[in-house]
């Protein structure tokens, strides 16, 4: 295929930033915007898109149009029947994170587009973060030694008018977990390696909704690793992945960090990707001596791009792999649950009790 892939958006909020990538960076991402869908048009459409049909019937514009792909930024709860409905056309899709609101629904997924064998990959769109892959190579490279552990904070304070859209505040649609941890989770699973356990405590002190606004999580790796998060969406904090890694204009910039990786040998704090530990000035490598600083500068970067690129090129060559299938976002998706689960019992919960 020499043209650009046609690539159609499907909802108007996270969607946003991939009309902005298919309209204003077309030619570094390789796709065009073909189409804009969604139940009712925002009152901010950009003017760099005027002439894009807009459409709030997907499965029709799907039918008239006939791109080569989509980009389905809509609630959890209809991912499976709007992979379905594309999967059935042979049309691609780019399907946000979480994969599914349910494990039931995510199995249904990873069925469909294995069966239909369709350009798919979910949006854990962290994945092409300059500033994450940075942190993944120096732990796979040893600088910090063998990793001891990692703390992982979310913590931010969203304005009450968020809370408005229902599915955003209904159980197993909406809550931090789905919309926010899971990227944290997907994170760790990227960047240290599988989760063996998990040991939470969720509560909903803040809100009193039905969905979650608090929580905290012991995490056990499979390679011995340990971690600790915690998360809220309801506490004034500068502590959040998207203020500290200043990829997303949306959010107010800060220079503070939200993961804290040690290992045997040092230390990383990201995103500021500054290691701690010890050299040769150090004169030793224990608690008595004077700690060695180097800051790695690490450029900033739109993974949302990256992840548009990176969906318009599998679309093009069938070589090209997704850097998240449905299988491996399953997985993420399952420590999730494994969270939920551990915090209704009150026992540690392996992840491989989590079935689909």
């Amino acid at each position: 295929m020499g043209d650009k892939p046609s690539i159609a958006v499907v909802g108007y909020r996270h969607g946003w930033k991939f009309v902005d990538s298919l309209s204003l960076k077309s030619d570094f991402v390789g796709g065009k915007l073909a189409a804009i869908c969604g139940r009712s048009l925002p009152q901010n459409k950009p003017a760099n898109c005027p002439g894009v049909p807009i459409y709030s019937d997907y499965k029709k514009m799907m039918d008239e149009l006939k791109p080569d792909g989509i980009v389905a930024a809509v609630p959890n709860d209809i991912h499976y029947e709007i992979t379905y409905e594309a999967a059935k056309r042979g049309i691609a899709v780019l399907l946000e994170k979480p994969i599914a609101g349910t494990l039931e629904d995510a199995q249904k997924i990873v069925d469909c587009v294995s069966t239909t064998n369709i350009p798919f990959m979910v949006g854990h769109h962290r994945r092409f973060s300059a500033k994450l892959n940075m942190a993944k190579e120096i732990i796979g490279s040893g600088r910090l030694g063998r990793v001891v552990g990692v703390n992982v904070m979310w913590m931010s304070r969203k304005p009450n008018e968020y809370f408005n859209v229902e599915w955003r505040v209904t159980e197993k649609v909406g809550g931090p977990l789905l919309i926010n941890s899971i990227h944290d989770i997907d994170d760790l699973r990227y960047t240290i390696g599988e989760i063996e356990a998990v040991q939470a405590f969720i509560g909903n002190m803040i809100r009193g909704l039905d969905v979650e606004d608090a929580g905290v999580a012991i995490i056990k790796f499979k390679n011995g690793a340990l971690g600790s998060y915690i998360f809220s969406d309801g506490t004034p904090s500068m502590h959040f992945y998207e203020a500290c890694a200043q990829e997303d204009p949306f959010f107010h910039p800060v220079e503070e960090d939200c993961y804290f990786f040690f290992g045997d040998k040092a230390q990383l704090s990201f995103p500021t990707m500054k290691i701690t530990g010890y050299n040769e000035k150090s004169g030793g490598s224990d608690w008595t001596r004077p700690f060695s600083v180097e800051n790695i500068p690490a450029p900033r970067f739109n993974p949302i791009d990256g992840e548009t690129k990176h969906f318009c090129e599998m679309i093009k060559d069938s070589d090209v792999k997704s850097r998240c299938t449905a299988s491996d976002a399953t997985i993420t998706l399952k420590v999730i649950e494994a969270i939920r689960l551990s915090t209704k019992t009150g026992r540690t919960v392996h992840i491989d009790e989590i079935k689909c």
